[in-house]
């Protein structure tokens, strides 16, 4: 376990120090390297495994921890009350109020899951942990990152492990504070469609925000995309997402 005391409770995307990706997580480390490369990553900072740590060795937070490593199945609004419960050091509450702030600029941010198991090749997490939108203020801030910590322990993420034989060990959960983009379109895409021809980028898409198809709430409009870019009649915002799409394919073969 990492001493909190070495590593910055809050740390700017992006900003090359010196973290390691274990603090920043799985979502935290790759948007990190993304920025560092240039890509188009909105205003955002990676509150760190550490200060999840920090919160999750209170007693009765770690009490209740011992008790679903050791195969209890504790409902989740249990879970969250802990978290909710459990004291946040005051220089760990003031990093993440203060850095909300800065990154919202006056608007709101999202409090995006990070978790050290997350976004694996073999398994994807895709919704099991949560993430709040449109969050503003101090207090709302740190609730939802309370939230989003709990939410490494909740029932369904805790059975996905087990099913995948991910062992719960020194796991920890950072957690991304990201910019709100007001988006007309948001969605997904795939530099190989999964369910179809290797020579297609898929892309998925619904109006507004890409929570609805992230939940499954809503079933997107699909293109499938030649990786050359060539020959396909879609939206301008589509052929834009797939062509990023694959220079960061390319980035990360580099």
């Amino acid at each position: 376990m990492t001493a909190v005391a070495s590593v910055p409770a809050v740390t700017p995307t992006g900003s090359g120090r010196p973290v390691s990706d274990d603090e920043l997580g799985g979502k935290g480390a790759t948007l990190a390297r993304l920025a560092r490369q240039g890509f188009p990553v909105p205003p955002a900072a990676c509150v760190t495994a550490s200060a999840y740590r920090a919160v999750a060795a209170d007693p009765a937070v770690e009490h209740l921890l011992e008790r679903i490593r050791g195969g209890a199945v504790v409902p989740a609004g249990a879970v969250d009350a802990a978290f909710l419960a459990a004291p946040v050091p005051k220089a760990i509450r003031e990093s993440i109020v203060a850095v909300a702030d800065r990154i919202g600029d006056g608007g709101p941010v999202a409090i995006r899951s990070s978790a050290t198991v997350e976004d694996l090749a073999v398994a994807s997490f895709a919704g099991q942990y949560r993430s709040s939108l449109d969050v503003r203020g101090g207090e709302a801030v740190l609730r939802a990152v309370r939230l989003t910590w709990a939410s490494l322990w909740h029932p369904a993420p805790c059975a996905y492990r087990r099913t995948w034989g991910i062992a719960d060990g020194d796991i920890a959960m950072a957690v991304v504070v990201m910019r709100m983009v007001a988006a007309r379109l948001a969605g997904v895409a795939f530099t190989v469609d999964p369910g179809g021809a290797a020579d297609r980028i898929r892309v998925e898409a619904v109006p507004g925000l890409a929570e609805s198809l992230v939940s499954g709430e809503r079933t997107p409009d699909v293109w499938l995309v030649p990786r050359t870019g060539n020959g396909v009649a879609a939206p301008a915002p589509v052929l834009g997402a797939a062509t990023l799409a694959m220079r960061v394919e390319r980035a990360s073969a580099a």
